[in-house]
């Protein structure tokens, strides 16, 4: 994936300077004409922005060495530092190179010996609230110390004596397929971000490669040290950009930008749902991107580009190194389509007793999947997003991919679906609607996968759970709310071996129904139980597989929902079908 980020960092002039970083300055030290300290400028959290400054990388790490100009308040006005002493020496080698070094410098010696001076200075940084890890910059007669030209030059030529500097060799470049110089194993850049730690190497000298620079198979691949600059520079802007990445799920998006298009992937379903109140869920519903709105509602979007976007899984396993992968990539007319494709596949009907009627719950929040298959524990543990990583690890992006893709979403999440529902069942907890959700959306897109999508005809398992769900609304009529009904003691056991239990469910229906009264209720109960056993013939399966219980779960959900509005004329109940 280093291609396409070179490709977006030169397209967008992500603009690579060497032997730098971003790092974000709380404050400046102003400056007049002649060095001599005016005051201070301090920027407002709100308005702090990451800018280009200097860096000298690996060196920075040995000894006492630190970066010019720009470096955190302890290392240039805390003498009990170690890194002071570095830093003092790093921007006197500057002074004899340009003038506006020079005046920091000469601050620089006035300070050292005036102890007054930075006793005041520190003072006035305590009371704005500057942090001594936080970064300094110097502002010299209105001009910031941090610009281009006024050190890459010198800086360059600083390393090249104070560093194991080896000259690099001539490569062909496996990104553009021209000749250039190699990036040296001791310069090669580091992208510094807060998910990189303390940085992390972009390298890649005759190394093996799968797909890390948009190569197939396992050859050789090499990039250039301007190249790899390239590449440093349009990472460090995509991972300090909310709208790019997503730490929670090591996401790393950007998009081909032709016109102004909003970000649309962070802003649809990538939200942070800590708890379930729906009142805070309609509310994130109302935040939600344009092109989100419009496939909720229906609507054709003013603005549906061809242009693409991208994203991919990024992650630092170990100190100093990165990696990229599952790379996905569609035009945002296929996002449209796909997430419309979403909703619908995971639309259920509610029945809403206040208002005698069914109503559509749609899926838009990707954490309720995950929280709705986490266990009590998982999701009362101090930190559950540890607990949800170590669930789901990198099925977590694959069910993104899918979402994005209208492709079939992982099958552990269906396994994982199936299990949480039975035992719900049986254990007399509430059901999340999130687990039937993703139960049909499994086995709607199998259904689609294998071009079975014209099948009108409910499957056996799917009829089964109807009659399953009669019976228990016999039982819940006859006798009321018990400790313990016919679907806690038999809805593991009808999937295990139904042939033998539902005879067993169909002669307790016999008793429970005689101590119904009303005699139009029997006769509705009856016919129900006569149309859902026409459905399955002349005799029960043997046994259910994954995919039966699947569809049988959903029959009895969907039945059950039907039967709570004590009907016998109830239309469009949701089916195992295209809607």
């Amino acid at each position: 994936m280093y291609k396409e980020i070179y490709d977006y960092a030169v397209k967008n002039n992500i603009v690579s300077v060497p032997n730098s970083t971003l790092k974000e300055i709380a404050a400046y030290i102003n400056l007049d004409a002649n060095g001599t300290f005016i005051g201070i400028d301090v920027i407002d959290k709100n308005n702090r922005k990451k800018i280009i400054c200097p860096d000298i990388g690996s060196l920075a790490f040995a000894g006492n060495n630190a970066n010019p100009i720009v470096e955190k308040r302890l290392f240039i006005f805390d003498k009990n530092e170690k890194k002071h002493s570095g830093w003092i020496s790093i921007m006197k080698d500057g002074s004899k190179h340009n003038a506006i070094l020079a005046k920091i410098y000469s601050f620089i010696e006035t300070v050292e010996k005036n102890n007054q001076l930075i006793v005041d200075i520190n003072q006035k940084l305590d009371d704005a609230k500057i942090k001594p890890k936080d970064f300094i910059s110097f502002r010299i007669a209105d001009k910031n110390g941090e610009d281009q030209d006024v050190w890459t030059n010198w800086l360059s030529e600083y390393l090249t004596k104070n560093s194991n500097y080896v000259d690099s060799i001539k490569i062909v470049s496996s990104l553009t397929g021209n000749s250039v110089e190699s990036v040296s194993v001791t310069k090669a850049p580091q992208v510094k971000a807060s998910a990189t730690g303390t940085g992390a190497y972009v390298t890649a000298i005759a190394a093996p490669s799968f797909e890390s620079y948009g190569l197939a198979g396992n050859i050789g691949a090499s990039i250039g040290a301007e190249e790899a600059l390239d590449i440093k520079s349009g990472l460090e802007f995509l991972l300090s950009s909310k709208e790019h990445f997503d730490s929670r799920f090591s996401l790393l998006h950007w998009y081909e930008n032709e016109e102004d298009i909003e970000d649309l992937i962070t802003e649809s379903l990538l939200l942070k749902d800590d708890d379930n109140d729906e009142d805070d869920l309609i509310e994130k519903d109302r935040e939600l991107g344009h092109l989100l709105q419009c496939a909720i509602t229906g609507e054709k979007p003013a603005f549906l580009p061809d242009t693409s976007y991208f994203f991919c899984q990024f992650i630092v396993p170990t100190k100093g190194r990165q990696f990229i992968s599952n790379k996905y990539t569609g035009t945002y007319k296929d996002l449209y389509n796909n997430l419309s494709l979403w909703y619908r596949d995971s639309s259920i009907k509610l029945y809403d007793n206040k208002l005698k009627a069914f109503s559509y719950k749609i899926l838009t929040n990707i954490y309720s999947i995950f929280f709705a298959l986490m266990s009590d524990s998982e999701l009362s543990s101090s930190d559950k997003y540890k607990k949800l990583e170590a669930k789901f690890g990198n099925t977590k992006i694959e069910l993104l991919n899918s979402i994005y893709s209208g492709n079939q979403i992982p099958r552990n999440f269906y396994v994982y679906a199936l299990a949480k529902y039975t035992n719900s069942i049986i254990s007399g907890k509430k059901q999340s609607i999130q687990i039937i959700q993703i139960i049909k959306i499994y086995l709607i897109r199998l259904k689609r996968e294998e071009n079975r999508m014209d099948s009108e005809k409910e499957t056996t398992a799917y009829a089964c759970g109807e009659l399953f769900a009669i019976y228990e609304r016999i039982q819940n009529i006859a006798s009321g709310n018990l400790n313990v009904n016919v679907t806690e003691k038999y809805f593991s056991a009808v999937q295990k071996a139904p042939q033998i239990f539902f005879p067993k469910l169909a002669d307790l229906s016999i008793v429970h129904m005689k101590k119904i009264n009303k005699e139009s209720t029997k006769i509705w109960l009856n016919k129900q139980i006569g149309e859902a056993t026409e459905k399955i013939g002349t005799s029960f399966p043997q046994k259910m597989n994954d995919i039966e219980k699947g569809e049988f779960i959903l029959g009895y959900y969907n039945k059950k929902t039907e039967l709570f509005s004590k009907s016998d004329n109830v239309n469009n109940v949701l089916e195992l079908k295209e809607d």
